[in-house]
C-alpha cells in the first residue's frame, strides 16, 4: 500500500489513502443523480426524435385504399369500372370509367390534389388516345369519356 493522499492499482482501481478528505454519500449519490439525469435528458430527446420520424415514415406510407369517386352532374360509371380514388402516402392514385357528360367528371378533395395542373395521358373505350386534366382546384376532366388510370404526387 502506497502512503498519501491515494493511489491506482495496476488494475485501475483507485485506493484512497489516509490523507483524502472523505466524501460523504450523500454527496456522492448527488453526483449520480446528476449524471443520470443529463443523461436522461439526451435519452429522451434521441426518443422524441425518433418518434417525430416515426410519424413522418408512418405518414409516407399511410393508405386510404380505394375511395368511389363522387361523379358530377351529367356523368355515370360504367358498370364494373366505377372511378375510384387512392392514396398512399403523398401519391394519388386514379382508376375507373365515367361516361356521358361534359366537363369535369370529379373534383378531388383538399390534400389529394397537385401543386400544378397536370394533363396526363388517357386511353377511350376504343383504345384512342385520351387527355386527362388535373387541375389544382381538384377538377378532373377528359377530353372524353375515358378510362381513369393515372398516378401523380398530390401537394399535401
Amino acid at each position: 500500500m502506497s502512503a498519501g493522499p491515494g493511489y491506482t492499482d495496476a488494475e485501475g482501481v483507485y485506493f484512497f489513502g489516509e490523507a483524502d478528505e472523505e466524501a460523504l454519500f450523500s454527496d456522492l449519490l448527488n453526483l449520480l443523480s446528476t449524471a443520470v439525469s443529463a443523461q436522461l435528458v439526451l435519452v429522451r430527446a434521441g426518443a422524441d426524435t425518433a418518434d417525430g420520424r416515426l410519424d413522418d415514415l408512418e405518414d409516407a406510407t399511410a393508405d386510404t385504399g380505394w375511395i368511389d369517386c363522387t361523379l358530377k352532374s351529367g356523368w355515370s360509371a360504367v358498370t364494373d369500372f366505377t372511378p375510384q380514388r387512392r392514396k398512399i402516402g403523398p401519391v394519388v392514385y386514379l382508376r375507373g370509367r365515367a361516361q356521358s357528360g361534359s366537363g369535369a367528371c370529379i373534383t378531388l378533395p383538399a390534400g389529394w390534389r397537385p401543386a400544378q395542373v397536370m394533363r396526363l395521358a388517357g386511353q377511350t373505350n376504343t383504345g384512342a388516345a385520351d387527355s386527362i386534366r388535373i387541375d389544382t382546384n381538384g377538377d378532373v376532366t377528359s377530353s372524353s369519356s375515358s378510362y381513369l388510370s393515372c398516378s401523380f404526387v398530390a401537394d399535401a
